[in-house]
């Protein structure tokens, strides 16, 4: 199987004081922005909370990456993390 280069970007975050400022979709645009530029998919996972945040920007969101994590539990009193993992493929070549 070939190998298909793509972007990938990982852990971005924002500090609760300063969320809902944009700073995050300034990110994420300018990585679509160089995807769209070399022609190669973004691929990044993203918190259950950031569903529509990147389906907003246009990211498919291809399926679920859960870990049980032993020894942790959470308020809900599960120790299943879980993400989704987001695709953005570029507009195609229009000749």
């Amino acid at each position: 199987r070939q190998r298909q280069m793509c972007i990938r970007d990982s852990f971005i975050a924002t500090d609760p004081k300063y969320e809902r400022r944009g700073a995050a979709t300034l990110l994420v645009r300018r990585a679509l922005e160089q995807c769209n530029k070399e022609r190669v998919p973004l691929i990044l996972e993203g918190t259950l909370n950031a569903i529509p945040f990147y389906m907003r920007l246009g990211l498919v969101d291809e399926g679920s990456i859960s870990m049980d994590l032993e020894g942790i539990e959470s308020k809900h009193g599960s120790s299943l993390y879980e993400e989704r993992l987001f695709v953005f493929k570029p507009r195609p070549v229009v000749n």
